[in-house]
């Protein structure tokens, strides 16, 4: 057994996924994927028996309350309740750190991945920083927030990317050449399967949308097709984008389009929808905490983001067996799928013609086995257990560097 300078136990050869106290930060808990990933994962490492600490640097107005992870075992602290109060989340993730002394820190988001890595160098602790977003449409826009990344890039020594689309586009940007020389590891987002789906479930509803479908491209007027988009409206989202570039098409009454999610751009889009849309089938649905009300009624599900790293929406409603439409910027669905039935990208503008007539091609038991092949490959205890291997990974790397 292999020793850091402090005396900390590191054990190697699979001996890691005994009981061990991990922290994961980051930012605050606002209402985004990259959160309730997080949250996701902290739970099953709970029901792993390890003792989890997540963290958040600050408290948010609107924020996750995570009552049902308090419930697995996991600790969940918010360090402080204003984002700019520096020294008191200072403090408490020091006496934190100091008092439970995790065998390993993983951070995600700007802010947090900097903190993190300076309190594991104190504390003699390796860390994992988690890069999530897309590197030339969000880091790209500024030049502070380049030099930011940049610097905070020089103190990680680890990086986790959530695809391999994502670490490769990070490899060829300007900050390439600082990310070469870590020690980086692919880790995809968890996806939660619902109780309430089942093969049966999914055989049908691939057969209905086919259906529809084509019952629609004939001119059927009494089939409606129901799209949705799930997502924060913030800029980096796409929603408004879409919607412009695609007022033409839902001028068609046959063709519903159900936007939820709330955020900044809520009373513009709302307006915008207000002017453009008269025949009432575009519909800004506020928010809705429960995927199954969102994705089980629709037939495609758009997802117009150019900001994400991975993505969970897509994913969520593949599982419950809707057919994805989405930003060639962020799909990563290729990874996953060999059948762009059912999915598809588009690159610039959508091209809706195109895609109804390609997704009314599915074979839907073919849906249903690649959408059971990505539920296990996404299901939150893969993804603990491949955490626990990029752990051991980073921990044994990191006390061979320091026992020394």
């Amino acid at each position: 057994m292999e020793r850091n300078k402090k005396g900390q136990d590191y054990s190697g050869g699979g001996n890691f996924q005994m009981e061990s106290t991990i922290f994961i930060v980051v930012n605050s808990f606002g209402k985004g994927g990259a959160e309730l990933s997080l949250a996701i994962l902290a739970a099953e490492l709970s029901k792993l028996k390890h003792r989890v600490f997540y963290i958040a640097l600050w408290k948010e107005v609107n924020s996750y309350d995570f009552d049902w992870l308090r419930e697995t075992g996991a600790n969940v602290c918010i360090l402080s309740n204003s984002r700019s109060n520096y020294l008191t989340r200072f403090i408490k993730l020091f006496k934190l750190i100091k008092q439970n002394r995790p065998v390993f820190i993983y951070s995600a988001m700007l802010n947090s991945n900097i903190i993190s890595q300076i309190f594991s160098f104190i504390h003699s602790i390796p860390h994992a920083a988690s890069i999530r977003n897309n590197p030339a449409t969000y880091y790209g826009k500024t030049w502070h927030k380049k030099l930011i990344f940049s610097l905070g890039m020089v103190f990680q020594r680890n990086i986790v990317f959530i695809s391999s689309k994502s670490k490769s586009e990070y490899l060829q940007s300007t900050y390439g050449k600082l990310l070469r020389k870590k020690r980086n590891y692919v880790l995809h987002n968890p996806i939660k399967a619902d109780s309430r789906i089942n093969d049966e479930f999914l055989r049908n509803k691939f057969r209905s949308i086919k259906e529809k479908l084509n019952a629609f491209l004939i001119g059927d007027s009494d089939v409606v097709i129901k799209l949705v988009i799930a997502s924060r409206l913030v800029n980096g989202k796409g929603v408004m984008e879409m919607l412009e570039q695609s007022k033409d098409v839902f001028q068609n009454s046959r063709l519903h389009l159900h936007i939820y999610g709330t955020g900044i751009l809520e009373t513009k889009i709302k307006e915008y929808i207000f002017k453009e849309f008269p025949k009432k089938n575009v519909i800004l649905m506020g928010y809705e905490k429960d995927p199954y009300k969102i994705y089980c009624n629709s037939e495609i599900f758009v997802f117009p983001s150019g900001s994400e790293g991975f993505g969970r929406a897509p994913f969520e409603a593949l599982l419950m067996g809707s057919l994805v439409y989405c930003n060639e910027k962020v799909s990563i669905i290729d990874e996953f799928i060999n059948d762009n039935l059912i999915w598809q990208d588009y690159s610039i503008y959508p091209n809706w013609d195109k895609a109804l007539l390609k997704f009314s091609q599915i074979d839907p038991d073919h849906c249903v086995q690649l959408t059971k092949q990505v539920t296990n490959m996404l299901s939150p205890k893969t993804h603990a257990t491949e955490f626990e291997k990029m752990i051991e990974f980073f921990v044994i790397d990191y006390s061979r560097k320091n026992a020394g």
